[in-house]
């Protein structure tokens, strides 16, 4: 929902003495937890740190394991650590277009889907897609630009289309909008777009252009 207690990222990526993930837990917090919307990479970058911490494996792994594989993601997609061996879970991950667009035909369809071996399998639990897409926390108030306005849920963001949309680094983008009656729309870009309110800029032209 990232609502922790920091409004900005705590480390600093060229710093190879501090550790990343402790200084999310050291550097002193801006706000109550719970109580205010604020992106903050650092949190994601923690998140992927607790996995790892309570599966044992790195995050890749863990992913792949449970759904990457079934749905033909990219053999050599990787996600990059950090100084002290933490996959970077906020900006890390090196894949193709066509590997996100499988990944946002997954929640689109509310995690379940045919696999590789011809098998439907919910893969990602309908309850947590729904959480995940729906939106928890109202980020009008800290939005540069429209696009970020609408909502976020759990590492998903909500557009004003009724849609949601996986937002990367340097605009790459997952947007699926509902259509009534058909199929949902999905739309990939793999870009590097900055600054980042020029992303706006792309998101009107598909919604012009596609819808």
């Amino acid at each position: 929902m990232m609502r922790s207690c920091h409004t900005r990222t705590t480390y600093k990526k060229d710093s190879c003495t501090e550790n990343w993930v402790e200084s999310f837990f050291k550097v002193a917090p801006d706000k109550e937890p719970g109580t205010h919307f604020d992106y903050d990479t650092g949190a994601s970058h923690t998140l992927a740190a607790l996995v790892e911490k309570i599966t044992g494996e790195k995050l890749m792994d863990f992913l792949r394991e449970r759904i990457l594989k079934y749905i033909g993601f990219s053999e050599d997609a990787y996600i990059l650590s950090d100084p002290f061996g933490t996959s970077i879970g906020g900006s890390g991950l090196f894949a193709t277009s066509r590997d996100l667009m499988k990944l946002l035909y997954l929640y689109a369809n509310g995690g379940k889907t045919v696999c590789t071996d011809r098998i439907e399998r919910e893969l990602i639990p309908a309850w947590y897609v729904a959480k995940a897409t729906a939106k928890l926390s109202a980020t009008a108030e800290t939005a540069k630009f429209p696009l970020i306005s609408q909502g976020y849920g759990m590492q998903v963001w909500h557009d004003n289309h009724g849609g949601f949309f996986f937002y990367g680094l340097y605009g790459q983008f997952g947007f699926c909008f509902p259509k009534e009656g058909e199929a949902p729309l999905l739309v990939v870009t793999t870009a590097h777009i900055e600054p980042a309110t020029e992303n706006q800029t792309l998101y009107d032209i598909i919604v012009k252009h596609l819808l």
